[in-house]
């Protein structure tokens, strides 16, 4: 059942779905600089991207999307921890989130 209140307002749902996949393409360029060079910068840009679609799929009624992007966000709230050891399954995991995140936005707007 969606919950979505916005989805019946065709400005806003489109506003929305724009939004949403110009964020999306952003984590996922953010995504591919982390996985090259895992520095604070690209992790911080990635962490500021999660927290932005967790909180735009909350507000439109989306709250798999946004749980699955505070994931996200909380992993990357760590990433001052994160050492050598962790970059490749911190990476794979970031990929697999922003894959569902994909495969749920496109579901929402067909």
């Amino acid at each position: 059942m969606n919950t979505n209140p916005y989805e019946g307002s065709g400005d806003l749902f489109e506003s929305f779905l724009l939004d949403s996949w110009d964020t999306l393409g952003q984590f996922e360029e953010a995504l591919g600089a982390a996985s090259a060079s895992f520095d604070a910068d690209a992790l911080g840009r990635l962490a500021i991207l999660a927290h932005r679609i967790k909180g735009t799929t909350a507000l439109y009624g989306y709250p798999q999307m946004s749980r699955l992007a505070e994931l996200a966000e909380r992993l990357l709230d760590l990433r001052a921890t994160f050492g050598p050891a962790q970059r490749e399954g911190v990476t794979a995991f970031l990929e697999r989130l922003a894959v569902c995140l994909r495969s749920a936005l496109e579901r929402v707007a067909a």
